[in-house]
């Protein structure tokens, strides 16, 4: 063979080998790029799922807290109405008699 021949096979096998070198880098920094976005966006959802965590159960406390605070409101409102109307029945049992007994025009001017 002739010798530039020879040297021209060689430095085409010497650029051939460079390249797939330079190749399988490539796709090594390119895999590695790809497991750092991967982690970065597992970091980041697992930062956005501890946030909605937090304020879901900020959320439930606030919640039951309210529904504790009128519950005990509903009571005592209760209570008052069943006060009120014990004291009502009362008096309108007073009433109710005194017609019975006085007759309607009980306190009025004939």
């Amino acid at each position: 063979m002739h010798p530039d021949l020879e040297r021209i096979v060689a430095e085409d096998e010497i650029g051939r080998a460079a390249v797939d070198v330079a190749t399988a880098e490539g796709h090594t920094r390119i895999e590695a790029a790809r497991h750092e976005i991967a982690a970065s966006r597992q970091a980041s959802l697992s930062e956005l799922e501890r946030q909605l965590t937090t304020a879901i159960a900020a959320i439930e406390r606030d919640t039951d807290a309210e529904v504790d605070r009128r519950r005990t409101r509903r009571t005592a409102f209760e209570r008052e109405r069943v006060a009120a109307g014990r004291a009502a029945l009362d008096d309108a049992a007073d009433l109710f008699v005194s017609i019975v007994r006085d007759g309607p025009t009980r306190g009025s001017s004939p």
